[in-house]
């Protein structure tokens, strides 16, 4: 099932409105409003959508949208039922290579 409040969060993190995103796909403001509240869209929408926000169509899956506070071992990600921002995920991320970058660092001077 397509996560419509990801799309709306997308929205507004990429300081669009639904107005806009729904012209550059060629619906009406209304329409694409009602489509968000059924829940129900045609692929070929989703994918107009997805390419105006810059994401992949999978990202509107919940199987597929990131999560946070449940620490993953594999990826050093947190996970949860909670979806998390682009902005998040890219500070967990910065946290993340600068813990790798001290660890280089500490190794290079241990090989000293």
């Amino acid at each position: 099932m397509v996560k419509n409040n990801i799309i709306e969060s997308l929205i507004v993190e990429r300081n669009l409105s639904q107005t806009k995103v729904a012209k550059t796909i060629g619906m009406s403001r209304e329409g694409f409003g009602r489509m968000l509240k059924s829940k129900t869209m045609k692929v070929s929408t989703l994918e107009s959508i997805a390419e105006v926000l810059n994401v992949p169509t999978t990202h509107f899956f919940e199987e597929h949208s990131p999560k946070k506070n449940e620490f993953s071992e594999q990826s050093g990600i947190y996970k949860s039922e909670i979806p998390i921002s682009h902005t998040e995920l890219l500070n967990q991320l910065k946290v993340k290579d600068g813990q790798i970058a001290f660890l280089q660092k500490l190794l290079e001077e241990k090989n000293r």
